[in-house]
């Protein structure tokens, strides 16, 4: 009987050993389940955040170049207006100059 006991004993073992390796095969293919989840959360909370700040510099330069643009517009106006007054001034005295260069006076 020693033997019958020893022989039940060693399949007892082995069916509590599948079971345990069944389970550890389960659990197993819950925490890749887990991984892939919060892997794909975390991807699609780092491309949200990116996208974001993306924004926000994309704002931000928007701003700093439209603020750059209006500044030059500001000067070019200040320049134009400035060769407009010059003109203005010495417009008879630069025909009188380039008339007598052509004519030669």
């Amino acid at each position: 009987m020693e033997h019958l006991d020893i022989i039940n004993r060693i399949i007892e073992a082995e069916q509590q050993a599948q079971k345990i390796a069944g389970e550890a095969a389960s659990a197993k293919e819950h925490l890749n389940e887990t991984i892939s989840v919060n892997r794909e959360k975390i991807h699609e909370d780092y491309m949200s955040r990116a996208d974001r700040r993306i924004e926000i510099v994309r704002n931000s330069e928007k701003e700093t170049t439209d603020e750059a643009i209006a500044k030059l517009d500001e000067l070019l106006k200040q320049k134009l207006a400035t060769v407009e007054s010059t003109y203005t001034q010495n417009r008879e005295r630069w025909i009188d100059t380039l008339f007598g260069s052509v004519v030669g006076s």
